[in-house]
């Protein structure tokens, strides 16, 4: 824990300006099994995650600063019996108080079928950090789950590359205006499996084919990539911007394009590319920062993020782990998001309410994607 006030780093301060609700996401575990009380439940998170750090640094101004909270309890809620996607969007939408660190955990649904819900400020945590908190809170042998506070000295994140020519036909990039709207669809982990392939490009290569069959031909995706170096706490990943192939029919050539467009190359020249953009932003000040966030708005562009599954035997008491997903920052209208809980895998699609017919149909065409190259394999 800091004892003296600590600098943002600079995707700290870019999500710093993003504005309040804007860029929340969440970790969601869904359980089968009995409800624990509050009581029970504030306790767990004190022991699990008391030492970690970071969940006690408020923002002030442009730096980190102790909160000065020794039991966690305030960030500890019981919801609704409503554990719908719904409810977690809604969860989304409630801004998380500034004055305090910017986290909360919070149990949806009644006895037997229920959900922890961990919601974040994008300032705090990226979506790897909340999800070591997670695996933490629930697994019996705590490992090697990071839980020390680092303030990265680089920048992840690559908005200065972005043009203000780029202003196009935007159908989904613009900032959410009412309340956000959560789609969710199923798939088994083995849909996702290539001999020669990543999840990741398998996943954002069955994007790539729901948006073409739609007739999309808007295809610009920011893809987070992991950049650190150990175990941290914290904002390490940066928005790779790419163009999937929705006009490529052909999935196995589909497939292929997308692994070049994400090779290991082409990720560390986005890395180098990224921080030296994001140390002149940082230097140069708010106003630097509120640029790149607007001309990173004028991509017609969409998060599109994938995280490992969850590993199979996490609970909490005698309750155990069926279904996980999370959602990521949908700063322009609408985010794709993978994850899931050992063998099964959850798609997750973010939008602005006034987009809720989009998301239900890229939700469950991701997962017909996903399922129709997996029997294709098989009778291939």
């Amino acid at each position: 824990m800091p004892s003296t006030p600590l600098p943002l780093s600079p995707v700290d301060a870019l999500f710093a300006v993003a504005g309040r609700a804007e860029a929340q996401f969440c970790v969601v575990a869904r359980m089968e099994g009995p409800r624990p009380s509050r009581e029970d439940l504030v306790a767990l998170v004190d022991e699990r995650w008391g030492d970690a750090g970071r969940l006690r640094l408020v923002l002030r101004g442009r730096r980190w600063h102790d909160s000065g909270e020794g039991s966690l309890e305030q960030h500890v809620h019981l919801g609704s019996e409503d554990a719908r996607p719904d409810a977690v969007a809604a969860l989304l939408d409630a801004p998380l108080a500034e004055e305090r660190p910017r986290w909360r955990l919070v149990v949806l649904g009644g006895a037997g079928d229920w959900s922890l819900v961990l919601v974040v400020h994008h300032t705090l945590l990226d979506g790897l950090s909340a999800r070591a908190l997670l695996i933490r809170l629930l697994s019996r042998d705590l490992g090697d789950v990071p839980t020390t506070t680092t303030i990265a000295t680089t920048g992840v994140v690559a908005a200065l590359r972005y043009g203000l020519g780029a202003v196009a036909r935007r159908p989904v990039a613009h900032r959410p205006v009412r309340r956000r709207h959560l789609a969710l669809a199923r798939v088994p982990l083995s849909a996702l499996r290539r001999p020669s392939a990543t999840v990741n490009d398998v996943f954002l290569a069955a994007v790539a084919g729901a948006l073409g069959d739609g007739g999309s031909r808007w295809a610009r995706v920011l893809v987070p990539v992991n950049v650190r170096a150990c175990a941290e706490l914290g904002n390490r990943v940066l928005p790779l911007e790419i163009r999937l192939p929705v006009e490529t029919g052909d999935p196995a050539r589909r497939l292929a394009e997308v692994a070049r467009l994400t090779a290991p190359d082409v990720r560390a020249r986005a890395v180098a590319g990224a921080e030296r953009a994001m140390r002149w932003t940082l230097r140069a000040g708010r106003l630097a920062l509120r640029l790149a966030e607007y001309m990173g708005m004028t991509r017609n562009a969409m998060t599109c993020s994938s995280m490992r599954p969850l590993p199979p035997g996490l609970r909490l008491g005698a309750a155990r782990v069926v279904e996980a997903y999370f959602t990521t920052v949908h700063r322009r209208g609408l985010a794709v998001a993978l994850t899931g809980a050992s063998e099964d895998m959850t798609v997750s699609v973010v939008a602005d309410v006034a987009l809720a017919p989009l998301a239900e149909r890229l939700a469950s065409g991701i997962a017909a994607e996903l399922t129709g190259a997996q029997n294709r394999a098989a009778s291939g």
